[in-house]
């Protein structure tokens, strides 16, 4: 975090200003291409100039399984991609399409399938226009594996590898005609369970002395690095080392992997992103910048809550609180440096059963004797009184009041100053921010609703609320559609009718795939947010 003499120094006009958040803990060298209107997607290929990058368009749950085909204005950097045209429809062929790989002219484009577990070849009839594959003219070879993901060939197309997920290994195959895979015999394979059970990419270098495989291992990404004494062999496999690449991985699993022409930039794909990361010493992971997996910008809370959905804080910043879906309780938290969400200098304290099963949201008032919650198990907010300020175990359940005739899965949760404004958002049913009017301060039972304001044009599943101190601002967290914090200005302060988008937003979505909510220190100069994919609370510091 930045010191407190940075912030005396001038930063005071960045506080509250989205504009200016930035999440500090990522290494240096690294940058990320995050696919348009967060389409899943699967495989990763680069054309061999680097002006161009292909990927599989892969959601879940529908028929839409297409080839994506993106220019590179500067070749080889991913954050000058733009998206260019899309296949014909690969659903007919299989319905879930994995690795991905071009003939060097461009004029055929291979892919494996985990339905059928075969590799297919289709020709294109314009090199590498993808709207040109000719869907008709597709053959197909039969894999080895139940589970095939990635895919590379050899430089001359005479080897070709697969990556099997099930078994976890990596299949060489050797064509006796280069490029086609009709030609191909029994494979020759390598274990990757020394090193990951769940191997999902695979690349080599371009003399096939050395080999990268992208996996999972207890949910931190790595990507391994092996040397073959004898040139696209598998029989002569030695692992060498390993670099984590969690940090640069959005969505459920890692997809690709690919070197540029030199080997000094290595590039990962996820569900929704594509990464490019430098490396100083050209085809070597571990000369790619790095970061531990606890580093000091985040707390993961796997231990308590393995599905957290909202965080708050002690206004000392020496006390944060989160709840979730899984342990059907709020986590008290101890922070030996006031606001520095770390490892080390950070354990759970105490711990209070709650209400809800499924809480969504939580809110503190100021001086801590009162605590509130909301959830989606009863569309209800729940009052506790503390018997000791700030202290969780000395909760008792007060009151309840529902709010089912306005949503039925009501998230986020956030008060006035004064305790006589409450608001919550509507993430499935109804989406948008509800407000409510308290006769009696910090009193659920004088609850009275009055308006509502829809998020639904900024995307779907909004997820937490909050406001600066004067009411004039609003943040909303939309969460699995754009992955963002919003920014509205309210023309009259706290009241939600007079809310216009500002224009700011910040992606959280880059850290975590799944953000809930979010809580902002008391001078506005810090914002952390928490979400479900890492589990994981983030810092985000405005500099």
């Amino acid at each position: 975090m930045l010191s407190k003499s940075l912030m005396a120094a001038g930063n005071v006009d960045k506080a509250w200003n989205l504009n200016n958040a930035a999440y500090l803990g990522e290494p240096q060298g690294w940058y990320t291409y995050e696919v348009p209107n967060w389409q899943s997607q699967s495989g990763l290929y680069l054309k061999p100039d680097g002006t161009g990058m292909y990927t599989i368009q892969n959601p879940v749950g529908t028929t839409d399984h297409v080839i994506n085909e993106y220019s590179l204005s500067t070749p080889w950097d991913v954050t000058t991609a733009t998206y260019v045209n899309s296949s014909p429809n690969l659903y007919s062929i299989d319905s879930a399409p994995a690795g991905l790989f071009f003939q060097p002219d461009g004029t055929r484009v291979f892919f494996t399938g985990d339905i059928n577990d075969d590799v297919f070849s289709l020709p294109l009839t314009t090199p590498w226009d993808i709207t040109t594959v000719n869907t008709a003219s597709v053959t197909s070879r039969a894999l080895n594996t139940t589970s095939p993901r990635s895919l590379f060939f050899s430089p001359d197309g005479l080897y070709m590898f697969v990556v099997s997920n099930s078994p976890a290994q990596i299949e060489r195959y050797a064509l006796s005609t280069a490029w086609n895979i009709g030609t191909t015999g029994l494979p020759q394979t390598f274990s990757t369970t020394g090193q990951t059970g769940y191997p999902y990419g695979v690349t080599l270098t371009p003399d096939g002395t050395s080999m990268y495989v992208l996996g999972s291992d207890g949910g931190v990404y790595r990507v391994y690095q092996y040397t073959l004494s004898t040139a696209w062999s598998l029989s002569s496999v030695t692992y060498v080392q390993n670099r984590q690449v969690t940090f640069a991985i959005q969505g459920s699993f890692p997809w690709g992997v690919a070197w540029n022409d030199d080997g000094t930039r290595l590039y990962v794909s996820g569900y929704y992103n594509v990464s490019q990361l430098s490396a100083s010493t050209p085809y070597s992971v571990t000369s790619i910048p790095g970061t531990d997996y606890f580093p000091t910008t985040k707390y993961y809370a796997t231990q308590e809550e393995r599905n957290p959905n909202a965080i708050a804080f002690r206004p000392d910043g020496l006390r944060m609180y989160i709840v979730g879906f899984i342990a059907d309780r709020v986590y008290e938290y101890t922070i030996t440096t006031a606001w520095q969400v770390q490892y080390p200098g950070i354990y759970s304290l105490t711990n209070k059963s709650i209400n809800d099963p499924n809480t969504t949201g939580l809110f503190f008032s100021p001086d801590g004797l009162k605590m509130y919650t909301i959830g989606t198990s009863f569309d209800s907010v729940h009052e506790y009184t503390l018997s000791t300020a700030w202290s969780v175990s000395t909760a008792s359940l007060t009151r309840s009041q529902s709010v089912q005739l306005q949503t039925t899965s009501p998230y986020g949760l956030c008060f006035s100053p004064d305790g006589t404004k409450m608001y919550h958002t509507g993430s499935i049913v109804n989406n948008g921010i509800y407000e409510y009017t308290l006769s009696t301060a910090w009193n659920i039972s004088t609850l009275t609703y009055i308006q509502n304001f829809q998020t639904s044009a900024r995307g779907s599943y909004s997820t937490g609320v909050q406001f600066n101190p004067d009411g004039y601002t609003m943040y909303v967290q939309m969460g699995d559609t754009n992955k963002a914090i919003d920014q509205y200005t309210l023309s009259t302060a706290w009241d939600i009718s007079t809310a216009t988008y500002s224009g700011k937003s910040l992606v959280t979505g880059r850290q975590d795939a799944s953000t809930r909510n979010f809580a902002f220190k008391p001078d506005g100069l810090s914002l952390f947010t928490v979400g479900a994919y890492y589990s994981a609370v983030f810092t985000y510091d405005f500099v």
